[in-house]
């Protein structure tokens, strides 16, 4: 947890009714636990004594921010507490509010405070991009910058200072990095290394000392003469996409064409500018397609930098490619709270401005521009702007206290269609000559947790009597819906909790306190009201729960690195960082890798479904809360087949003959060979057919789905010795693939061949050989 800083401002801001109340800041001794950390002290003293001295404190809102979550304060000492981990990095690096006193006479003051986080370094460096590419011709001088890399460190001052370092790569020292920029430079003459690819490994090391994990990896492709890259069409491409275009849709392409003479293909890749991943390109077509969900309110314009290389070693080349999101009407006007109520005097001149409406709505143009509408509850005696939001009296206020008027006011947006949200404005009218009890403010607003347990006393609220000498006073709830949770004590004023409460079920009551003087607080009594906002806020109290015990998710083999695959989605029903989600895999995964913020699920590397046709992933999802949640899912990863294998024959070698023999005058259908192929593909991708072309190829049948080759005729030696013919074996994809093999047919004759005997050398030769001779050969 960042540290908390000791550097708190002041500035002391004195009601005149409060003469003898002051407000000195005492600093304190820090004391740390894994939540809780204490601040200074804020005290207060006032001259009183008995009831009218005692004081409790209160935070409220700074100027111009909300009331802060992140501290409380106790309310019988004064001392402040931070109640959940504070970032300086993710998050404000200071924050401003207000510390309120108020005594027992109902009189109170307010002090200013600010706190400043100081920061510690928590953060390594990070590179961005990871991967990177250049080529440098061998004629470059010594002292040519070739590319500039590139980290980041959210921590600021010494902590977020990055100094770089060639840890790999670089023997003989032929490149020299600037440790303070990040450029690489040429420091040796190249002469002798052309054609050659440098790949230097470079971290980062931040002023505290940790290091960026991983390296960045450069490769430098040194090439003979001047480098001739690709050369894109355009310099910079410019393209446009709603935020609700589905994932996988194409955005636009890139396109580079090779100098002349050169006819290498092109490849092309994202080298910087989406680090979520947003976008994917096709390496081979340049093609842009969305990889995740867009959001114009996150991020309304992303300057991709594409890079295209070709050649060996590779030369580099880059386009700037920039994609506008544009907006589409998704988000509703929000106002700060469903509801408020105000107290009017029944005097209230018409035209008076009473109260002012605030909406925001995170759409751009005319899908976030605001206008209200009064729906019902005016009577005619009230009005709001349409562009203003100013609720103003444009009518005659009884003069009596009745029930009060309820202005229901619609927020709508420019967009189409318009979306809308709805605000409850309870006026309630002071008498004219109502002399009830006055409190010491007209609404309270109160932070309640849920699961605080009940009888709890968390507020409580103070009315002073108009006429001296009147009867204590008397608290109690007006009866209804919102006030059965809670109870009131009669004689203080503390409201307590009388319920269990759930932020999920509810997440604000509005409750009407009223305190009467009189017997008892009954009949003949005057009575004086305000009204209490309870804000019941978030305990991480749920789970994270994902939409699906078991995910099935496919994805075709051979798709480049970055492809998606499918999205994990779970939700918790908890608010604020409770319910801030993050995703990851049990256990790191070579293939895969899952979106920390999304959830979606892509693919590292291209896949080969016949290495592995199928995976099984745990992925868990875990919410902010301290201590955390989690929940945990099964991913089922089923790796389609593309039809890239040939078949292949098993007995012949590629480029080779299979020499075969065959008796001559055996019959018809005699099996010659039997000739297999095998494909690794699957389905009509890996079934394999067999045909046979070439000359006196009518003399034999090779069956189309085995493979046997036989004879359809009966062979003769002295017909023909031998035959030569083509075998083709072809799968049954969309775009069947095939493989050929020579297949030479020797004809042997099935009579044995007798010596043929020279009468003129017999007489010469002695009798016996020739006996023996024409013996065996007779044999």
């Amino acid at each position: 947890m960042p540290h908390v800083g000791s550097r708190t401002s002041v500035t002391r801001q004195e009601d005149d009714q409060l003469e003898g109340l002051e407000l000195p800041l005492r600093h304190q001794g820090w004391v740390t636990s894994p939540l809780t950390r204490r601040l200074p002290q804020v005290t207060a003293t006032d001259a009183d004594s008995g009831p009218f001295g005692s004081i409790s404190y209160s935070v409220g809102s700074g100027i111009g921010s909300v009331v802060p979550t992140q501290f409380s304060i106790d309310k019988r000492t004064g001392q402040l507490c931070t109640v959940q981990p504070l970032d300086r990095d993710e998050g404000a690096d200071a924050y401003d509010f207000t510390v309120t006193a108020v005594d027992g006479g109902g009189l109170n003051s307010m002090v200013y405070v600010k706190v400043f986080l100081e920061d510690v370094n928590d953060n390594r460096p990070a590179f961005y991009p990871v991967e990177y590419a250049a080529s440098i011709s061998t004629q470059s001088m010594p002292g040519t910058a070739v590319l500039r890399v590139t980290a980041h460190d959210k921590d600021e001052g010494l902590h977020g200072k990055v100094t770089y370092h060639i840890v790999a790569g670089n023997s003989p020292p032929l490149f020299s990095l600037n440790k303070d920029t990040g450029v690489v430079s040429l420091s040796w003459s190249l002469s002798g290394k052309a054609n050659t690819l440098v790949q230097l490994a470079i971290s980062a090391r931040d002023g505290g000392g940790l290091v960026a994990q991983p390296n960045a990896h450069v490769n430098i492709s040194i090439v003979a003469g001047t480098v001739s890259p690709p050369v894109f069409e355009q310099a910079q491409y410019f393209f446009t996409v709603t935020e609700d275009t589905p994932q996988g849709t194409s955005v636009g392409a890139v396109r580079a064409q090779n100098p002349p003479g050169h006819s290498d293909d092109i490849f092309y890749s994202i080298s910087s500018g989406d680090p979520h991943g947003y976008f994917s390109i096709d390496s081979g077509s340049g093609q842009l397609r969305i990889s995740l969900p867009l959001d114009h309110e996150a991020q309304a314009v992303l300057v991709l930098d594409v890079q295209a290389r070709s050649g060996s070693p590779p030369a580099y080349s880059n386009a700037r490619v920039k994609i506008a999101v544009a907006d589409v009407n998704d988000n509703v006007p929000t106002f700060p709270a469903p509801s408020d109520s105000i107290l009017l005097p029944a005097a209230t001149a018409p035209g008076t401005a009473v109260y002012t409406l605030q909406a925001e709505d995170r759409d751009s143009g005319a899908n976030g521009q605001v206008h209200f509408e009064l729906a019902s509850g005016g009577d005619g005696v009230f009005s709001v702007e349409r562009v203003s939001g100013t609720v103003r009296l444009v009518g005659m206020l009884p003069p009596e206290a009745g029930a009060p008027y309820g202005l229901v006011i619609v927020a709508r947006d420019g967009g189409t269609p318009q979306l809308s949200a709805t605000f409850t404005l309870l006026v309630h009218v002071q008498a004219v000559h109502d002399h009830g009890p006055v409190f010491d403010t007209l609404i309270y607003r109160v932070e309640v947790r849920e699961g605080t347990p009940v009888a709890t006393r968390f507020l409580q609220v103070r009315a002073l009597a108009r006429d001296a000498g009147t009867a204590p006073l008397t608290y109690h709830l007006r009866a209804d819906g919102d006030a059965a949770s809670f109870g009131i004590v009669p004689e203080s004023g503390w409201l307590y909790v009388k319920s269990a409460l759930d932020r999920e079920t509810r997440d604000l009551y509005v409750l009407t306190v009223l305190a009467s003087a009189g017997a008892g607080g009954g009949a003949g009594g005057r009575t004086g009201t305000s009204t209490v906002r309870v804000s019941v806020t978030d305990e991480n109290d749920n789970s994270p729960r994902l939409s699906e015990e078991r995910y099935f998710f496919t994805v075709p083999e051979n798709q480049p690195p970055g492809t998606g695959v499918g999205r994990v989605t779970a939700s918790d029903r908890d608010a604020g960082q409770n319910s801030r989600l993050t995703y990851r895999l049990l256990q790191h995964d070579p293939s895969f890798l899952v979106h920390t913020q999304t959830g979606e699920l892509s693919a590292r590397r291209s896949l080969d479904r016949e290495q592995q046709s199928s995976y099984q992933l745990l992925v868990i999802v875990q919410d902010g809360g301290t201590p955390p949640r989690s929940a945990t899912g099964t991913v089922h990863v089923t790796v389609l087949d593309e039809n890239d294998n040939a078949p292949a024959f098993l007995h012949v070698a590629a480029g080779q003959e299979l020499p075969v023999q065959v008796l001559e005058e055996k019959p018809s259908g005699h099996l010659v060979a039997s000739l297999q192929a095998k494909d690794p593909d699957e389905g009509e991708n890996g079934t394999v057919t067999y045909s046979l072309t070439g000359a006196w190829a009518e003399r034999f049948t090779l069956h189309v789905a085995t493979g046997e080759l036989r004879t359809a005729t009966m062979l003769r030696h002295a017909d023909r010795a031998e035959y030569l013919f083509t075998v083709a074996a072809s799968d049954q994809g969309m775009v069947p693939r095939s493989t050929s093999a020579v297949v030479r047919i020797q004809g042997q004759s099935s009579r044995p061949v007798l010596p043929k005997v020279d009468l003129h050398r017999a007489d010469l030769v002695s009798a016996p050989p020739v006996l023996q001779t024409l013996s065996t050969a007779s044999q």
